[in-house]
């Protein structure tokens, strides 16, 4: 990209808001400021929770606007204005990129697997490898990197990526995941395929969730 953005944590939950709807339910892209508020307070793939309010997107929105990154659009059939993302465009990454750089802003640090299981819902991966190829193109971008590796806590079988749009303290991450992991320990390849497909079978439920609690919003 040729300039360097910092992000509000709200900021950055309307962006990565909108680059996932506009793939998930592209039916009803762009948002409105009230399906945007609902986007960004659903429960599912999602964290943390949050509970924003209108004035808090509106001015998010507003401030994205300000620096490109989003387009509010005035439908002929419409009296209400929506709003689109220009990520890709402005940060100057592709479709992949984009999709690991969102769930990262949506969903906090990652593991590689975690990355490749979550952007599923985006595009495909043939394998881990193409995602760690695609992670070290975002680190490696300049004049700033869009991500990180975090150090590695005891008790981590893996190392957990974080997006650095936002301001953030490595060390303060890595605290807080030394405090919360939980070791896992498969006595065998079955019990982590199993793992795998429970981890498969909530995104897909979380999909649904996502279409109804737009739907209702």
């Amino acid at each position: 990209m040729s300039e360097e953005f910092t992000l509000t944590d709200v900021q950055a939950r309307v962006l990565g808001c909108l680059v996932e709807k506009a793939v998930t339910t592209p039916d009803q892209y762009p948002l409105t400021l009230n399906s945007t508020k609902v986007a960004c307070n659903q429960k599912s793939n999602r964290e943390p929770v949050v509970t924003y309010d209108e004035n808090q997107v509106r001015q998010a929105l507003l401030q994205l606007e300000n620096i490109k990154l989003v387009r509010q659009l005035s439908p002929h059939d419409s009296r209400v204005a929506k709003y689109e993302h220009h990520a890709g465009k402005v940060f100057d990454i592709t479709a992949k990129e984009l999709a690991i750089l969102t769930v990262l802003l949506l969903r906090g640090p990652q593991t590689i697997g975690e990355l490749r299981t979550r952007t599923q819902r985006y595009c495909d991966f043939a394998d881990l490898n193409e995602v760690e190829r695609i992670i070290s193109r975002l680190e490696s971008k300049e004049p700033k990197p869009f991500i990180q590796m975090l150090e590695r806590m005891p008790g981590q079988k893996e190392c957990r990526y974080i997006q650095t749009l936002t301001d953030y303290d490595a060390d303060m991450f890595g605290a807080a995941q030394s405090a919360t992991s939980v070791t896992f320990n498969p006595s065998d390849g079955s019990t982590a395929d199993l793992k795998q497909e429970i981890t498969i079978l909530k995104e897909e439920l979380n999909k649904l969730k996502e279409r109804v609690e737009l739907l209702e919003g």
